[in-house]
C-alpha cells in the first residue's frame, strides 16, 4: 500500500492561495494522479500487467508536471518533499517499464 503522500508534519506548512476555482481545479488534478498511483499499485507489486507500470508512470509525471506548474501555491519545503517521494517512486516503474518496452521491441525482431 502506498504511504500518505503527505504527514501532518508536512502539511502544516501547505500554503494555498484561498479558495478559488484555480485551487480547486489544482486540487482536483492532484487527487486524480494520486488515485491513478494507488489504483496502478496492486498490478504494479504483482508485475503482470505492463499496463500498471505504465499507468503508475504516468501519474508520477503528471503530479510532477502539477506541482511545477503550481509550486508557487505551495510551501517550498512542501513540494520539495513531495517532489522528491514522487522521483523516488518514479525511479521504480520507470526501470520497469523500460524493461518491457525492451522485451516487446525483442520480441517483435
Amino acid at each position: 500500500m502506498l504511504w500518505p503522500m503527505m504527514t501532518e508534519e508536512i502539511a502544516e506548512g501547505v500554503i494555498m492561495a484561498e479558495s478559488s476555482a484555480a485551487r480547486e481545479r489544482v486540487v482536483e488534478l492532484l487527487r486524480e494522479q494520486i488515485d491513478a498511483l494507488r489504483d496502478a499499485e496492486p498490478g504494479v507489486r504483482l508485475g503482470r500487467d505492463p499496463e500498471e507500470t505504465h499507468k503508475m508512470r504516468t501519474a508520477v509525471r503528471r503530479l510532477r508536471a502539477v506541482l511545477g506548474a503550481v509550486r508557487s501555491m505551495f510551501d517550498a519545503r512542501w513540494v520539495g518533499h513531495l517532489r522528491k517521494e514522487l522521483d523516488w517512486l518514479g525511479e521504480i516503474p520507470g526501470a520497469r517499464r523500460d524493461l518491457d518496452v525492451l522485451y516487446e521491441h525483442l520480441r517483435a525482431e
